[in-house]
């Protein structure tokens, strides 16, 4: 007997269901990861018996960069039974400097993908004379669409494909590139066309931004809104610009009216507006359903200002807020002490004095915590020191403190706090609760 039928005897089999077990561990993390995949490419070369384990959820994640990739995987789709329907999320990315031609043809040779979600676009130039793009893009149904570092001269070579597809989010990275066109400006930003969308999320530079705001266009049913600002634009800072933060709230407004006009109180119809800028959030504004202790069901309207070291940004979001005339029950300032706000503290109080915001309730206008300010996934040391703030002498705490030096806010009772369990203390007490619940 020879000795590899020896050892084949000798082998331990492993039961199927063990092996799939192994290979779905592997990809846990997120199969769309890059060293994930790597992985899974690996556990595929093991043995036959887990290359289809494998490839379930290598193809999770579809990938075309080339011509010659779509023809090799229609091929592949069309010749095995059931693979078409593995595809969750397919990403077209154009390398530099290839010919593009081929990709409005995707909807058109792949087989129907009946459980896409997801359509990722990365480095395709709109600009170019694309033969029914959007005609053949309807074949697709996405719930989620992202361009990223496209080329496009006009707002509506994006919103277009959104539409098409029909995608209820839409996530736009880059700044549109009028100057390519000189004759033509960008257009509208006519985000209402998309009659699906419920979530847009749009990746800009602070200027970028500021231009967008004077001519976008959303529908009063969209329900989430988020602008990432990529760069740093000392202008972001200047006092002239709470205009663009106007326009902001006032979207928010829009957005909020329309989920008291269908008189809906139930989980699932909320809104918010969110600016984040290097990865963290600047500026939040929600209407969260929230119950009186009759058990009545009714929402209510918060903004929080996070931290971003530069008072006069509160100020111009503030002042930007009180001019949309939009009504507020909530608000939670980030923590500022006297040697950062000192030249800004009658005009902070000014601006909470504003008529637009005497519906804020009493028992819902303080400072926000951490938990406010902070994510999770991205906290660092310099975030948790928040968790200790500091305070000026002879204060004991910071609602101490900005009670003393906003008179006109504290007067209408905000910032009322228990100096007993205060966690904005100098030496913080423990506790799980929000400040805005307990100021």
């Amino acid at each position: 007997m020879s000795i590899s039928l020896l050892l084949r005897r000798n082998s331990l089999q492993l039961p199927a269901e063990i092996c799939d077990k192994v290979i779905d561990c592997v990809a846990c993390p997120d199969p769309r990861l890059w060293k994930v995949r790597e992985d899974l490419v690996a556990c595929s070369l093991v043995c036959r018996a887990w290359v289809s384990r494998s490839f379930l959820h290598l193809l999770q994640v579809l990938t075309l960069r080339t011509a010659a990739q779509l023809k090799h995987a229609a091929f592949r789709m069309s010749s095995t039974s059931g693979l078409s329907n593995r595809v969750r999320t397919l990403v077209i990315d154009c390398l530099p400097g290839i010919d593009q031609s081929w990709v409005p043809l995707v909807p058109l040779h792949l087989p129907k993908l009946e459980h896409l979600k997801d359509l990722a676009i990365t480095r395709f130039d709109f600009t170019r004379e694309h033969r029914k793009l959007y005609e053949n893009c309807r074949l697709l149904r996405i719930a989620y669409l992202e361009v990223a570092a496209a080329t496009y001269s006009q707002y509506a070579q994006v919103t277009r494909l959104a539409s098409a597809v029909f995608a209820k989010e839409f996530s736009l990275h880059g700044p549109v590139q009028s100057y390519l066109v000189p004759k033509k400006t960008s257009g509208y930003l006519q985000v209402g066309n998309i009659l699906s969308l419920n979530v847009f999320s749009l990746h800009t530079t602070w200027r970028d931004l500021q231009d967008v705001s004077k001519i976008w266009t959303f529908r009063p049913t969209i329900k989430r809104l988020a602008f990432h600002i990529v760069d740093f634009d000392s202008v972001m800072f200047a006092e002239n610009s709470d205009a663009t933060w106007r326009r902001i709230a006032d979207q928010y407004h829009h957005m909020s009216l329309f989920t008291e006009y269908i008189k809906v109180a139930q989980p699932g119809h909320d809104r918010f507006v969110t600016v984040r800028w290097r990865g963290r959030r600047l500026f939040y504004m929600r209407t969260e359903l929230h119950c009186e202790q009759d058990r009545r069901l009714y929402y209510r309207k918060l903004c929080i200002l996070s931290h971003c070291g530069n008072p006069q940004l509160v100020v111009n979001i503030l002042r930007g807020v009180a001019s949309s005339g939009c009504q507020l029950h909530a608000i939670a300032l980030p923590h500022f002490h006297d040697a950062i706000a000192s030249q800004f503290w009658d005009v902070i109080d000014e601006c909470l004095a504003n008529s637009s915001f005497t519906t804020v309730d009493t028992r819902h206008c303080g400072i926000s915590t951490i938990d406010d300010i902070v994510d999770t996934s991205g906290s660092d040391d310099e975030d948790r020191g928040l968790n200790c703030p500091i305070v000026d002498k002879p204060f004991n705490c910071l609602h101490e403190e900005y009670r003393e030096r906003m008179p006109r806010t504290a007067g209408r009772g905000f910032f009322r706090c228990d100096p007993q369990t205060c966690e904005l203390s100098r030496t913080p007490h423990r506790s799980t609760g929000s400040t805005m619940d307990n100021s």
